[in-house]
């Protein structure tokens, strides 16, 4: 296989995934997959919880309207490239892309592979809320703040506000 590079492209935004696959298929059709290596779209793993305290996996693109190709670059496969539905060019350089260094894909890859999914919560300041689970169960608060991975609740408790961290499953929404 001929030397391949990495480019970045940019694309129409939320159609990362339609344009990657018009590329693969382009190149398939003109019987050039050996001239394309991979495209790479860096996604991420989030949980969002919602106010029911249901957990949901969801994939979030990293950087919306732009995909990486590690391909060969010629005169035919940069017409390919650019003539695809979605794709509105190539990102560097005046009139030729500029290929990305050496092993910058790689590192990106290896730092997601090292961090831990996000929790992205719905919650927001002065939800009403009734907990679910702990030593406050079925007692009815406010959500007074939202943090990374959980929320402060206000309670009434001794017939006095009182503020109860919990995580976000612990609750629901009344």
């Amino acid at each position: 296989m001929a030397v391949t590079k990495w480019y970045t492209l940019h694309v129409f935004s939320q159609k990362e995934e339609t344009v990657k696959n018009k590329l693969l298929d382009r190149f398939k059709n003109n019987k050039k997959d050996d001239e394309i290596k991979e495209v790479y779209i860096p996604k991420r793993i989030e949980y969002e919880i919602d106010s029911k305290g249901k957990q949901r996996e969801k994939e979030k693109v990293l950087f919306p309207g732009y995909i990486y190709i590690n391909m060969k670059l010629t005169d035919e496969n940069w017409h390919l490239v650019k003539q695809t539905e979605g794709v509105t060019g190539f990102i560097g350089g005046s009139g030729r892309p500029t290929p990305l260094k050496r092993g910058e894909i790689e590192k990106l890859k290896e730092s997601l592979e090292d961090k831990p999914a996000d929790i992205v919560s719905t919650w927001k300041e002065g939800d009403s809320v009734i907990i679910k689970n702990g030593s406050f169960t079925a007692y009815d608060g406010k959500v007074k703040t939202v943090k990374d991975n959980s929320v402060v609740v206000v309670i009434e408790f001794f017939d006095r506000p009182t503020e109860v961290e919990l995580d976000f499953i612990d609750i629901e929404k009344v």
